[in-house]
This record gives structure tokens, C-alpha cells and sequence, in this order.
């Protein structure tokens, strides 16, 4: 959640129902979307490319349902990385 000044949160974000709004829903997924980009990333970083790009592949996935341009910018840099890396040029330039 945005912070108001000092950390207090602003009054128009303080919600009373207990109900799932659609934002709610869209940050959980971004959450989500995040962690497999750091799953990408370990996985990348410990030389299991396989792994990592299946992680970038969900990530970007989900920065397209949620419309995330940067994590969408990211993904697409990682999976062409990866690939390129894995000697897949051909999907690299995909990316």
C-alpha cells in the first residue's frame, strides 16, 4: 500500500470492508509475478537455464495479465538472456 507523509497511510486508502478488491487481487499477482522473477534469476544464477526460464516465462505471463510494462520489460530481457545464453539464438531474438 502507498504511504502518506511520514509512513501514516493516506484516508483515501484505508479500507473497512473485508471484501477482495480488484487491486488486492492485482498486487497478490504481482507479488507472485516477482517471486518467479527471483526464482528466474537463482535459478540463473546457479547455471540451471532450463529452470530459470520456465520461472521468466510465468513471470511474463503474469506482467501481461496485470499489465506490468516494466516486469514485462524484464521478463523479455531475462528470457533472451537465457536463451542466449543456452545457444538458442533463434528464441533469443523471439525476446
Amino acid at each position: 500500500m502507498c504511504q502518506g507523509l511520514f509512513g501514516a497511510p493516506k484516508q483515501s486508502q484505508i479500507n473497512t470492508t473485508t471484501t477482495t478488491t480488484k487491486k488486492q487481487v492485482s498486487t497478490k499477482k504481482n507479488d507472485e509475478g516477482y517471486a518467479y522473477c527471483q526464482l528466474g534469476f537463482a535459478y540463473g544464477l546457479q547455471g540451471d537455464l532450463k529452470r530459470s526460464i520456465e520461472c521468466y516465462v510465468k513471470h511474463l505471463n503474469i506482467a501481461r495479465e496485470v499489465g506490468d510494462k516494466c516486469g514485462k520489460g524484464y521478463a523479455c530481457y531475462s528470457l533472451g538472456r537465457n536463451f542466449e545464453l543456452s545457444g538458442r539464438f533463434h528464441k533469443a531474438q523471439l525476446h
